[in-house]
Order: structure tokens, then sequence, then C-alpha cells
């Protein structure tokens, strides 16, 4: 493409935008509130998954070793289960550790009836055991189970716990994508008109064109090039706004005494270095599929 052609077609770009401003302005509005529910939405996703994530390594799995295994034994057990697809890590939890955290949760106040039991301690041995996602308990839990009678007494998980966890993750993925969705095909029916009202008023002009020898695209880029800029608009103004606004809403959550022990949200830089690129390109993608869907009519000539 001629450098000559590019200042051709950003010329005849910006004129339209300011011929059409009401509409143009219109239409970036619209893709900047396309964009700022995409940045809501991928914002609290992200943040959820690292609270669901954190919230999930407190619903781990114990399994209960058998008083019977020796120390041998409940190695050889140790060594098996690492072999087993999903387990990211166990922890060994020995009887005078589990007396120890019997002694942290029930307080001083029940302190003299666990001191009793030092003596002889009836708390048994027991694995806790992490996963790489809590999406494959089942499956892990259903291998565990092969060890009950031959290593374990009994396995324990929150298996409801989990599941309400993965449920409200997918449930509110869903909602989010069909929120996007729906502003960016208003978006584009948006553009599409603000392009056709310039297609409209130039329709005697193109048409001199593609009968003097032009090329559809390059007819086409203009209007393309308007499109991008509107998307690039649309996209620019709510990444500031949420570039901004992002850090002064993580001080108020911290503030909230219910979620200030929650500390996985994530940090400006962590989602804008992705959300930056990536609404950036879609605003051009939905501005350019507005131009070139409102042109395919008027280019048949």
């Amino acid at each position: 493409m001629k450098f000559r052609s590019i200042r051709y077609y950003l010329k005849e770009a910006f004129k339209s935008l300011i011929r059409n401003r009401l509409m143009s302005v219109a239409s970036i509005l619209t893709v900047a509130s396309c964009t700022m529910i995409f940045i809501f939405s991928y914002c609290i996703a992200v943040n959820l998954d690292g609270i669901l994530e954190q919230i999930e390594g407190t619903v781990g799995l114990s399994a209960i070793i058998e008083d019977s295994l020796d120390a041998k034994e409940v190695n050889a057990l140790y060594e098996e289960l690492l072999k087993i697809e999903h387990i990211s890590s166990i922890g060994y939890i020995s009887k005078d550790m589990a007396l120890e955290n019997a002694h942290d949760i029930f307080g001083q106040e029940h302190s003299d009836l666990l001191d009793g039991l030092a003596e002889d301690n009836p708390l048994p041995r027991s694995f806790t055991i992490a996963l790489d996602s809590n999406m494959y308990q089942e499956q892990v839990v259903e291998k565990l189970s092969k060890f009950v009678g031959s290593g374990f007494e009994s396995i324990q998980y929150e298996s409801e716990i989990t599941n309400i966890l993965l449920t409200v993750n997918r449930g509110i993925r869903i909602i989010s994508a069909v929120i996007i969705l729906a502003f960016v095909l208003i978006s584009v029916v948006l553009i599409m008109n603000t392009i056709k009202l310039t297609v409209n008023m130039r329709s005697v002009e193109i048409g001199i064109m593609k009968y003097v020898g032009a090329t559809d695209w390059f007819i086409r880029w203009p209007f393309i090039i308007e499109g991008m800029i509107i998307g690039v608009l649309g996209a620019g103004l709510p990444l500031a706004v949420g570039w901004l606004s992002y850090n002064k809403v993580l001080e108020i959550i911290s503030g909230v005494t219910l979620l200030s022990g929650l500390n996985n949200f994530k940090t400006v830089q962590e989602l804008f270095w992705v959300l930056i690129p990536l609404s950036t390109f879609s605003g051009m993608l939905i501005g350019s599929i507005g131009s070139i869907l409102s042109m395919r009519r008027y280019l048949k000539v």
C-alpha cells in the first residue's frame, strides 16, 4: 500500500467522522460501554478465580491413615499418592500435630479436656491432599477410595462446597459472556449506521469511482479506518477510567471486614497488560466489522 493512498484513507476517514460527529460520538460511547462492561467482567472473573482458588485451598481432601501402618508403610503410601494425576501436594499430620490443631480450634476454654489426651492420643494420623484444581476432586476421590481398607480408614472432603464454588464461578463467566456479546452486537449495529450515513452521502461518488476502475478495497479502506478509529477511541476511554479507578476499588474492598482476609486480588498492572491490547484490538475489530458489513450493498454497481 502506497504512502499517498494511506494519507488519502486517513484524510477521508477523519472528514467523515467530523461530518457525522453526532453518530460518531454515539458509536464511540456504545463501544466504550461495551469495553467498560468487558473490563468490569474481566476484572471480576479474574479476581473471583483468585478468591475461589484461595477458598478452595481451605476445602481440601483428608485421608485418615490406618493405625496399623508403620512409618515405612506410610512413606510407601505417600509415594503412591504422588503418582495420582491432579494431586499437587500432600501434607502429613501426625497424632501430635492433630492434637495441636485441636487446641487451636477449641481454644483455651477446652484446653484442659484436650490436655488429658496427651498420654493416650486417640486422634488419627492423616494426609492433607491439595489438588491443582478442585474440578478434579471427584476423580481424585475415586482413585483414593481404592486405598480405603488397605492404608486409609476413610476419605473426608466437602463435595457440596466445592460444587457450589465451581457453579458460582461458571455462572458468573456465562453471564459476563452474554452481556459482553449483547454489547458487541449493539456496537456493530451503531457503527454500521454511522458508516451508512457517510456511504449514503457519497453513494454517487462511490458509483463514479467504481465506473472509472477503483477497486472495492480502495473504496472500503477509508470507511474501515473510520470504524477502527471509532473502535480505538471507544476502547481507550474505559481503559483510562478502569486503570485510574481499579486501585481505589481495591482500597475500598480491603476496608470491608468481611473481605479483608482475601489477598488474591490482582494488581492493576497484572490485569491491564492483558486488557489494554485485548480491548484495543477488540475495538478495532468491532469497528472494522461494522464498516465492512455496511459497505456490501453499495459496492454492487
